[in-house]
């Protein structure tokens, strides 16, 4: 029996090649994700979104800035205002920027829990546990509200960023609003809502 000698690349076929191309691509990026290169480090995780019969994405205008309420810190120790700074509205709706106020109570608003100490009423009750993960991961709920009533609300677990004092807290804080705020309203995508 004969061997012969692999044939060179330029002569395999376009298939072959093409999956190599993609298995050397994947095995670089594994590489550098666990190497902990610059801007691979972390995760963030986006679950249990909750969406109002209510919720409408019609009544956010885009340019306009929205009302942001914050309970607790981040891991990193920010103050609210470094919070607001840090993060912007998706681009769907123009990029707006938050505007920090306090007891904002009636007005439609989003409302940021850090290491929440309940899953539920974030419109209602924000608390904070404020004790912070052993792991120093970032955890929030985040709602959207009108007045007392919860629109909109996701949880958000984050080792990618520890604060707006980082690059990765603007990149984080979009996938929670990509899903907090969706294109549509819950009675046209068929999900899981709550009651009026």
């Amino acid at each position: 029996m004969t061997q012969t000698a692999p044939r060179p690349l330029a002569h395999r076929p376009a298939s072959a090649r093409l999956r190599r191309a993609a298995a050397l691509t994947l095995a670089a990026a594994l590489a550098a994700g666990c190497a902990g290169g610059a801007g691979t480090e972390g995760y963030t995780s986006v679950t249990t979104p909750m969406h109002d019969t209510a919720y409408d994405p019609r009544q956010i205008f885009n340019g306009v800035p929205m009302a942001l309420e914050v309970h607790g810190a981040p891991p990193d120790g920010a103050a609210p205002a470094q919070v607001a700074a840090g993060m912007t509205l998706p681009a769907r709706f123009g990029a707006s920027p938050f505007v920090l106020g306090e007891d904002l109570g009636e007005e439609t608003r989003i409302v940021l829990v850090f290491d929440p100490a309940r899953r539920l009423d974030g419109c209602r009750e924000p608390a904070s546990a404020g004790a912070g993960r052993a792991d120093g991961a970032m955890q929030a709920l985040v709602a959207y509200c009108r007045g007392q009533r919860e629109l909109s609300s996701v949880q958000v677990r984050s080792t990618a960023t520890r604060g707006p004092g980082d690059a990765g807290f603007a990149g984080a804080m979009n996938e929670a609003f990509q899903i907090l705020l969706p294109i549509r309203g819950p009675d046209e995508q068929g999900e899981r809502r709550r009651r009026p």
